[in-house]
C-alpha cells in the first residue's frame, strides 16, 4: 500500500478527494490519516452534508481523536437539531470511553 503513495501523490488532489475507489482503498489498507484527509476536504467542499460529517466523525474515532469527533458531532446537531438526542447520547458514550479499543 505505501508503495502506491508516490503515484497517488502525483494525482490531482480533486481526483483523490472525490473518487470513492481511492477512499475505499485507503480504508482497506488502514491508511486512516489519508481517509481523514479526504473526509475533511469533502466537508470543506460541502459543509451542509451530514453524511460527510458523519464519515468525518468515524475517521476521527478510528484515529482516537475523541475531542475532534465530539466537536464534529456538535456541528451535526447545529445542522439537524432533530438528531440532538441521539448525538448527545453518542457524545456521552465517547466521553465515557465506550467503544475505544
Amino acid at each position: 500500500p505505501e508503495e502506491a503513495n508516490p503515484f497517488l501523490d502525483k494525482l490531482d488532489k480533486e481526483i483523490i478527494y472525490n473518487d470513492n475507489r481511492i477512499l475505499n482503498a485507503f480504508a482497506a489498507t488502514n491508511q486512516y490519516h489519508r481517509v481523514l484527509e479526504i473526509w475533511q476536504k469533502r466537508v470543506e467542499n460541502n459543509p451542509q452534508s451530514i453524511t460527510n460529517r458523519q464519515s468525518l466523525v468515524a475517521s476521527y474515532l478510528l484515529l482516537g481523536e475523541w475531542n475532534k469527533a465530539t466537536e464534529e458531532l456538535n456541528k451535526i446537531i447545529e445542522l439537524d437539531p432533530s438528531k440532538k438526542e441521539q448525538i448527545e447520547f453518542a457524545i456521552q458514550e465517547i466521553r465515557a470511553g465506550r467503544g475505544k479499543n
